[in-house]
Parts: structure tokens; C-alpha cells; sequence
């Protein structure tokens, strides 16, 4: 193989290794900046690794170019028209930056929508599975028998079901003539068991930004029946209302970890 064509190759590795490192970190910023979820975990992995060969390839191709110093006899005498075909492709290549954004951003979508289809499955499991469980927790009353026994309920199927982290459960109620809805999790009955305190309403009030308070207010006052998926940088939530006699008498919430596409997860 002559000094021309050794010259051409390692050109053309150097340029494409640079090409893929720019883009590879467009990705990284996109996912990053905007917590878009793409990837499963071990490609997540492989993705995060693939940084390393990109810059071994462009470390090769550059420290073999040095040795042969070939670089300055192949820009020698370079013809017009090879100039136009860079820009172009120059031009082509700037271009690909928008398609790939909205790409991510379009995985991202298809990506929470995946998520949430796979949280409402769990809920509508939960109910058809455990139809006395659940018949108990829509019959609200707040005594230390319905706290126990249903942070046991939530305990069974949050244990059963692994798709989700945990379960909860919120229902409405009022502290001082204010309405406020109530959250009932898992682990509730060995708080007041082991610290031996007494049962308290505020101690059970479930925080809530505007948007979760309103669609509450729809879920139980208007019976709405759509889920709500609210994503929290790592973190899914997907409310589920739980209805009886087309009324809405509780509200599941599911929540879930879901942490690819972040590099090292």
C-alpha cells in the first residue's frame, strides 16, 4: 500500500471518529439537559463505553498521520471542485444536528409512553387480583384497623408485582372544615406499631403540587377515569382512579424507578 492511499485511510478514519464524537456528544447533552429516557441499561452501558473507542480511533488514525507526515503532501494540489464537495457535506452534516434532536426527543415520548402503558397494566392488575383487598381500601374509614390492614394490602402488592417500586393509595377527607387527601402507603401500620403514636389525620396528608391537586379534584368530583403519568427527572408516578358504582372512591399510586438512559446507570 503506497504513502497516498495509507494517508486517504487514516484521513478518513480521523474524520469520521471526529464526526461520531461530535454527535455522540450532542446525545450526551441532550439526554442529559432534557432527562430523556432512550436506552435500556446495558445499552446505556455500551453507549457510555463507545466514547472510549471513538477516541482510541481518532488517537490512531492522528498518531499514525504524524509518523508517515503524509498530511501535508495529501492536501497538496487539492482540486476546486473537492473543495464544494466538503462544503456541501459540511452542510449535509450540520443538518443531521435538528433530525437527531427531534429523533431523541420523539425515542423520549415513545419512551414514557411505553412506561405509563406499563404502569396502567399494573393497576388494572392490582384490582382484577386482589378484588377483596381492594373492595376493603374503597370502604374508607379512618380507624387504626384500616390503616393496618390496608398499608398491608399495599405492602402484598407492591411485593407481587415487579413493574412498580410501591403502591399507595390517596383518598380525600377534611382537617379543620379543609379538604386535603390522605396517602396510605406500605409501610404506615409499622410507624404508629413500633413508635406506639397515636393516629392523626396530618399526619397523612399526601403534598401536592397544583397540577396533581387538580387532576385529584377531577378524578374524585367530576369521576374522571383517565391516569395521569407525572415524571420526576428518575422518578414516575401514575395516579389511577379506582372506581365503585362509577365513582371515583380512591386514587392508586403507582411509582417507579426508572433511571436508563442516564450514563454509569
Amino acid at each position: 500500500m503506497n504513502t497516498k492511499h495509507l494517508v486517504k485511510i487514516t484521513n478518513i478514519i480521523g474524520l469520521l471518529s471526529f464526526i461520531l464524537l461530535i454527535y455522540w456528544i450532542f446525545v450526551f447533552v441532550m439526554v442529559q439537559v432534557f432527562n430523556l429516557k432512550i436506552f435500556r441499561q446495558h445499552i446505556t452501558e455500551l453507549f457510555g463505553f463507545s466514547i472510549l473507542v471513538i477516541i482510541a480511533l481518532m488517537a490512531g488514525s492522528l498518531i499514525l498521520n504524524i509518523m508517515l507526515n503524509l498530511t501535508r503532501i495529501a492536501e497538496r494540489g487539492e482540486p476546486q471542485e473537492h473543495q464544494r464537495s466538503l462544503k456541501k457535506m459540511g452542510l449535509l452534516l450540520l443538518t443531521i444536528f435538528p433530525v437527531l434532536a427531534g429523533l431523541l426527543f420523539l425515542l423520549d415520548d415513545f419512551s414514557l409512553y411505553r412506561k405509563k402503558q406499563l404502569l396502567i397494566q399494573s393497576a388494572q392488575n392490582i384490582i382484577q387480583q386482589y378484588p377483596k383487598q381492594t373492595d376493603f381500601i374503597a370502604h374508607y374509614q379512618f380507624t387504626p384497623d384500616y390503616v393496618q390492614k390496608t398499608s398491608e394490602h399495599l405492602d402484598l402488592m407492591s411485593k407481587l408485582d415487579s413493574s412498580i417500586r410501591d403502591v399507595s393509595v390517596l383518598i380525600p377527607d377534611t382537617i379543620d372544615e379543609k379538604n386535603v387527601y390522605l396517602g396510605f402507603k406500605d409501610q404506615n401500620h409499622y410507624d404508629f406499631i413500633q413508635k406506639n403514636k397515636p393516629l392523626e389525620k396530618r399526619d397523612f396528608i399526601f403534598a401536592l403540587n397544583t397540577s396533581e391537586r387538580q387532576y385529584l379534584d377531577q378524578a374524585f368530583k367530576q369521576h374522571l377515569t383517565t391516569p395521569k403519568l407525572i415524571r420526576k427527572h428518575n422518578n414516575y408516578r401514575l395516579y389511577y382512579p379506582h372506581q365503585v358504582n362509577d365513582k371515583t372512591v380512591a386514587v392508586f399510586l403507582l411509582s417507579d424507578y426508572y433511571a436508563f438512559g442516564k450514563i454509569g446507570s
